[in-house]
């Protein structure tokens, strides 16, 4: 095998520069290859839903855990919890849950809403701006920096490392000198801002996230420090780009479908059956990987332990054989068991939060009938690499128009 390559349309809707992937698993799943090794990268790649969903699933068989990173990737790893197994997974999650309650995502939905009005009445009508820019990517740092009890002055500072980190993402699994020299030097920043943050939540605890990790404990355990700042890195990087690109594929999915405004206009009780079509649809993450640990099996292949298995959920979202007409973008899609927020263990600790900011901004745009309306072709100008594991947009031409929350002219 090859790997991805230029091929015709695919079966869903154009994606801009997703196309390619989007392809790539239409073409292998029509193939019948669910399961496929690439000898020129040394890794398998899964394309099927019930054998994406497995190896997600089966932690023992096939582990989040790889060998220790390089030292400037160690803000990654240290206290993500996303990359171990249980019973230390479970230790973690645990004590992070203790801070990161659907309570905590509850009380903080009032000051969503008002942070969504605030940002809308300086979002100028009937001209062209990113959408990024002056929404999405906006509203999703202030919801963190709320959770983090971060002050106003700080705040602009969480987007700049989490973009910083995130444009690293890479297609390969080899890091470049250059590409370690810069994401330690964003790291360097962002440990001593947060060590600092630390050491304030102790002098003065408050009822956010930091302040939460710093006095949770399970069974006579804390977290380090070390531990405390991979864990906020981890919120703070993972929640900024899922919920940026869930609202920003939001607004995507609503301008290419725009019957499906008047309808979320007339019931506002379909938002969240639609949110859930829009992850399936386009998944904030394109894919996971997984190490075996054992000798295995997976649809007919012998896999070896140690080997690096990929996970394309762009490829297991749209398996016919798991969704009906999996093209069509459906937001009364029922059930829909998309793997875009995981599954089993590794399930999205952050899913709630997400789930809420999305439906919050949506019934604010609603509320205002603003509909957002993509410039051009529909193309975004920038993307992250969707192949290096992030289906999300780094910018996107809109124009906000007033008046307007149907398919009408």
């Amino acid at each position: 095998m090859s790997g991805p390559s230029p091929s015709p349309a695919p079966t869903a809707p154009p994606t801009g520069p997703f196309d390619e992937l989007f392809a790539w698993g239409d073409r292998m799943r029509a193939a019948g290859e669910t399961v496929v090794f690439d000898e020129a990268v040394g890794v398998w790649h899964v394309f099927g839903y019930e054998e994406a969903k497995h190896v997600v699933t089966a932690h023992e068989t096939f582990s989040s855990e790889f060998p220790a990173p390089e030292e400037e990737l160690s803000i990654f790893s240290t206290g993500n919890f996303a990359l171990m197994d249980p019973p230390r997974h479970r230790k973690f999650r645990n004590l992070v849950g203790r801070a990161f309650t659907p309570r905590s995502v509850a009380l903080l939905e009032p000051r969503v809403a008002r942070l969504a009005e605030e940002i809308l009445d300086e979002v100028p009508a009937g001209e062209v701006v990113d959408y990024m820019e002056v929404f999405a990517s906006r509203l999703t740092t202030q919801v963190i920096a709320e959770l983090l009890g971060m002050e106003p002055e700080h705040r602009e500072k969480l987007r700049t490392w989490s973009d910083r980190l995130l444009s690293q993402n890479r297609t390969g699994l080899d890091v470049s000198p250059e590409v370690l020299a810069e994401i330690g030097r964003t790291a360097g920043e962002v440990d001593g801002f947060l060590r600092a943050e630390m050491r304030r939540r102790r002098e003065t605890p408050g009822t956010d996230l930091i302040s939460g990790l710093v006095g949770a404990e399970v069974d006579g355990e804390r977290l380090s420090d070390e531990e405390i700042v991979g864990v906020v890195t981890l919120f703070v990087m993972g929640g900024h780009v899922t919920t940026t690109s869930l609202l920003t594929s939001a607004a995507q999915c609503l301008d290419e479908f725009p019957d499906v405004v008047g309808r979320l206009a007339a019931d506002r009780s379909l938002l969240p059956s639609a949110i859930e079509e829009v992850v399936r649809y386009r998944p904030p993450f394109s894919r996971v990987v997984r190490r075996c640990a054992v000798d295995t099996e997976l649809a007919g292949h012998r896999i070896p332990a140690d080997a690096v298995v990929v996970v394309w959920l762009t490829s297991a979202n749209f398996d016919g054989a798991v969704f009906a007409s999996p093209e069509r973008f459906d937001i009364t899609r029922t059930p829909n068991p998309h793997l875009g927020y995981g599954h089993g263990v590794h399930f999205c600790l952050g899913a709630p939060l997400a789930r809420m900011e999305a439906r919050v901004a949506l019934n604010a745009l609603l509320d205002r009938g603003v509909r957002v309306t993509v410039q051009g072709d529909g193309a975004p100008r920038e993307a992250y690499d969707p192949f290096g594991g992030i289906l999300s947009l780094r910018s996107l031409p809109v124009v906000f128009e007033k008046g307007r929350t149907g398919g009408e002219a």
